[in-house]
């Protein structure tokens, strides 16, 4: 992350807007870590032994009555392209034991594109329907891009109903009541 100043700057700005904005929202961050994010899980097909999934942050939000929200933050720059891509989402599918049918309890993935990169916010949305098709099932996933959820002075909300999902293009909160990861109706 320390090598990549604007993506440490977005992960951490997005700490701190949780954190400055979530009690106007009713919403407390309850756990938080930037620096141990690795999820281990197995290959339950046996062929490649354990994958791993490494997103930016992991955290947590407490609402009022309660409910908490695991997520995870993925700061997309556009780096990642084509099959490396796909196999890249497909890590958070198969973490989800979503591969197989099984309904884990699996974090949100809230991904923030990069400011203004509205094509690649279009690709990823394109990217992650396709695999909802492939696998049968809808991932949790929001996404947005960093500039939507400025507030000036460089500052960010992430708490701003400028998030999409994969499926619609109203914009919602990113933590919004829980979208089942529920399967698709076959055709």
């Amino acid at each position: 992350l320390l090598a990549h100043a604007e993506h440490t700057q977005l992960v951490l700005g997005f700490l701190v807007g949780l954190r400055r904005f979530g009690p106007q929202h009713g919403v407390m961050l309850t756990t938080w870590d930037h620096v141990l994010c690795v999820e281990t899980f197995p290959d339950h097909q046996r062929e490649h032994g354990m994958h791993r999934a490494v997103p930016d942050a992991m955290g947590r939000v407490q609402w009022p009555d309660g409910a908490m929200i695991s997520f995870w933050l993925e700061v997309d720059r556009g780096t990642v392209q084509g099959h490396a891509l796909t196999q890249k989402l497909t890590r958070y599918y198969a973490v989800s034991g979503l591969q197989r049918g099984i309904r884990a309890r699996a974090p949100r993935i809230l991904v923030v594109v990069a400011p203004g990169d509205e094509a690649r916010l279009l690709k990823l949305r394109r990217r992650i329907r396709d695999l909802d098709e492939r696998y049968r099932v809808r991932l949790d996933v929001r996404l947005t891009r960093a500039d939507l959820l400025g507030v000036g002075r460089g500052g960010l909300d992430p708490l701003r109903s400028v998030w999409r999902t994969a499926h619609a293009s109203e914009f919602i909160s990113p933590f919004d009541a829980v979208e089942e990861n529920r399967a698709i109706p076959a055709e």
